[in-house]
Protein backbone atom coordinates (compact mmCIF):
# COMPACT_ATOMS: atom_id res chain seq x y z
CA UNK A 1 0.00 0.00 0.00
CA UNK A 2 1.36 3.49 -1.00
CA UNK A 3 1.66 6.00 1.64
CA UNK A 4 -1.21 7.64 0.14
CA UNK A 5 -4.00 5.34 0.46
CA UNK A 6 -2.11 5.19 4.48
CA UNK A 7 -2.54 8.81 4.73
CA UNK A 8 -6.14 8.57 3.26
CA UNK A 9 -6.83 5.03 5.27
CA UNK A 10 -6.18 7.35 8.46
CA UNK A 11 -8.02 10.13 8.19
CA UNK A 12 -10.86 8.19 7.16
CA UNK A 13 -11.07 6.43 10.11
CA UNK A 14 -10.46 8.67 12.44
CA UNK A 15 -13.33 10.74 11.03
CA UNK A 16 -15.52 7.91 11.85
CA UNK A 17 -13.82 7.48 15.38
CA UNK A 18 -14.14 10.90 15.94
CA UNK A 19 -17.80 10.87 15.06
CA UNK A 20 -18.36 7.91 17.21
CA UNK A 21 -17.03 9.97 20.44
CA UNK A 22 -14.12 8.41 20.24
CA UNK A 23 -11.41 11.10 20.05
CA UNK A 24 -8.63 9.59 22.32
CA UNK A 25 -8.62 6.75 19.50
CA UNK A 26 -9.09 9.11 16.67
CA UNK A 27 -6.08 10.73 17.91
CA UNK A 28 -3.70 7.78 18.69
CA UNK A 29 -4.91 6.16 15.16
CA UNK A 30 -3.49 9.66 13.64
CA UNK A 31 -0.51 10.03 15.99
CA UNK A 32 0.68 6.63 14.84
CA UNK A 33 -0.05 7.51 11.38
CA UNK A 34 2.36 10.44 12.00
CA UNK A 35 4.75 8.48 13.14
CA UNK A 36 4.70 6.03 10.23
CA UNK A 37 5.05 8.77 8.12
CA UNK A 38 8.13 9.96 9.92
CA UNK A 39 9.88 6.31 9.99
CA UNK A 40 9.41 5.92 6.74
CA UNK A 41 10.31 9.13 5.56
CA UNK A 42 6.99 9.54 3.50
CA UNK A 43 7.48 13.19 2.63
CA UNK A 44 6.92 16.38 4.81
CA UNK A 45 3.45 16.60 2.84
CA UNK A 46 2.07 13.64 4.45
CA UNK A 47 3.00 14.23 7.81
CA UNK A 48 1.51 17.97 7.25
CA UNK A 49 -1.65 16.61 6.05
CA UNK A 50 -1.87 14.11 8.81
CA UNK A 51 -1.18 16.97 11.24
CA UNK A 52 -3.35 19.38 9.78
CA UNK A 53 -6.59 16.53 10.33
CA UNK A 54 -5.46 16.56 13.98
CA UNK A 55 -5.33 19.88 14.05
CA UNK A 56 -8.70 20.98 12.72
CA UNK A 57 -10.40 17.64 14.47
CA UNK A 58 -9.05 19.08 17.70
CA UNK A 59 -9.97 22.51 17.12
CA UNK A 60 -14.11 20.85 16.03
CA UNK A 61 -14.01 20.03 20.03
CA UNK A 62 -11.84 23.81 21.36
CA UNK A 63 -8.90 21.56 22.72
CA UNK A 64 -6.27 24.43 21.88
CA UNK A 65 -3.38 22.78 23.39
CA UNK A 66 -3.91 20.24 20.96
CA UNK A 67 -4.26 22.22 17.97
CA UNK A 68 -0.94 24.14 18.67
CA UNK A 69 0.80 20.81 19.54
CA UNK A 70 -0.37 19.46 16.20
CA UNK A 71 0.65 22.93 13.64
CA UNK A 72 4.16 22.80 15.77
CA UNK A 73 4.57 19.46 14.77
CA UNK A 74 3.77 20.11 10.94
CA UNK A 75 6.38 23.26 11.39
CA UNK A 76 9.14 20.98 11.86
CA UNK A 77 8.70 18.80 9.08
CA UNK A 78 7.43 22.00 6.98
CA UNK A 79 8.92 25.55 8.31
CA UNK A 80 7.38 27.75 5.77
CA UNK A 81 4.27 25.88 5.78
CA UNK A 82 1.30 28.71 5.69
CA UNK A 83 -1.40 26.63 6.85
CA UNK A 84 0.17 25.85 10.16
CA UNK A 85 1.45 29.37 10.12
CA UNK A 86 -1.56 30.49 10.35
CA UNK A 87 -2.98 28.46 12.43
CA UNK A 88 -0.77 29.21 14.93
CA UNK A 89 -1.29 33.24 14.41
CA UNK A 90 -5.02 32.51 15.02
CA UNK A 91 -4.04 30.61 18.17
CA UNK A 92 -2.03 33.67 19.75
CA UNK A 93 -4.42 35.79 18.27
CA UNK A 94 -7.13 34.10 20.27
CA UNK A 95 -4.91 33.56 23.06
CA UNK A 96 -4.26 37.36 23.16
CA UNK A 97 -0.63 37.39 22.10
CA UNK A 98 -1.16 39.62 19.60
CA UNK A 99 2.43 40.38 18.56
CA UNK A 100 3.41 36.75 18.24
CA UNK A 101 0.29 36.47 16.45
CA UNK A 102 1.47 39.43 13.90
CA UNK A 103 4.43 37.43 13.46
CA UNK A 104 3.49 33.75 12.92
CA UNK A 105 0.38 36.12 10.20
CA UNK A 106 4.17 37.50 8.26
CA UNK A 107 5.27 34.50 8.03
CA UNK A 108 2.27 33.04 7.12
CA UNK A 109 1.98 35.80 4.00
CA UNK A 110 5.68 35.74 3.08
CA UNK A 111 4.93 31.67 2.64
CA UNK A 112 1.75 31.82 0.77
CA UNK A 113 2.78 34.52 -1.75
CA UNK A 114 6.27 32.73 -2.42
CA UNK A 115 4.63 28.93 -2.72
CA UNK A 116 3.16 28.04 -5.57
CA UNK A 117 -0.25 26.69 -3.93
CA UNK A 118 -2.97 28.38 -6.08
CA UNK A 119 -5.47 27.49 -3.17
CA UNK A 120 -3.62 28.79 -0.37
CA UNK A 121 -3.00 31.77 -2.21
CA UNK A 122 -6.92 32.65 -2.66
CA UNK A 123 -8.04 31.56 0.87
CA UNK A 124 -4.96 32.12 3.47
CA UNK A 125 -4.19 35.60 1.63
CA UNK A 126 -8.23 36.26 2.69
CA UNK A 127 -7.92 35.25 5.76
CA UNK A 128 -5.21 36.87 6.87
CA UNK A 129 -6.25 40.45 4.96
CA UNK A 130 -9.51 40.15 7.01
CA UNK A 131 -7.40 39.41 10.67
CA UNK A 132 -4.07 42.16 9.67
CA UNK A 133 -4.93 44.09 7.01
CA UNK A 134 -1.91 46.25 7.51
CA UNK A 135 0.78 42.86 6.44
CA UNK A 136 -0.67 42.97 2.64
CA UNK A 137 -0.07 46.30 2.77
CA UNK A 138 3.59 46.06 3.89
Amino acid sequence: MDNFEQVRRAVNRSVELWRLGKQQQALKLLNDAIADSIQEKAGRSSVCTLCHHAAVLCQSVGDVGQVKHYYEQSLIHSPDNPRALYGLAKIALEQGNADLAKEYAKRAYAATVQGDDEIAKHGLLDLIALHWPEIDAQ
